[in-house]
């Protein structure tokens, strides 16, 4: 099992390594959907689909094809409103490649190269973006104040 969290974003991006984790778990979100995106529309997968998981699960799920090996990807999430228990406002934070004989492995390099190929201002542009959709006064004032007062 290979696993891709906010400590690769830190090695991959040097001007990261301080922050805590909470910080860049929206960069997280926006580096996986890209690269999602990125993987679909590339030749390196043959199939890529989003598996249907419980609709309370704080998780995604994936099946791809690399390789003629199926390699399960399972996006974990996490709550990320501060403010309401009430509401949960769940953003990915860690993605788990599993199965495939070392496609799994693989496909994280992928995954590692790819977002290595970002500008980083414009991943959290981007993040920001996204934030703004929700309730944005919900978020730790730290995330807020990286994403909306750089």
């Amino acid at each position: 099992m290979s696993i891709y969290n906010t400590q690769n974003l830190k090695e991959q991006f040097a001007e990261l390594g301080k922050l805590h984790d909470e910080i860049l778990i929206p960069l997280m979100e926006t580096a996986f959907r890209k690269w999602a995106v990125h993987l679909q529309n590339s030749n390196s997968v043959s199939d890529f689909r989003k598996r249907r998981v419980d609709m309370f699960a704080s998780r995604e799920e994936y099946s791809c094809v690399i390789d003629g090996k199926i390699v399960d990807i399972c996006a974990g999430m996490e709550d990320i409103d501060a403010i309401d228990e009430d509401e949960t406002w769940y953003v990915i934070n860690r993605v788990r490649f599993s199965g495939g004989n070392g496609s799994a492995d693989k496909l994280l390099q992928n995954l590692k190269e790819f977002v290595s190929t970002q500008n980083l201002d414009t991943l959290i542009a981007d993040s920001a973006k996204e934030l703004e959709k929700g309730k944005t006064y919900h978020l730790y004032r730290e995330v807020y104040e990286f994403y909306f007062r750089r």
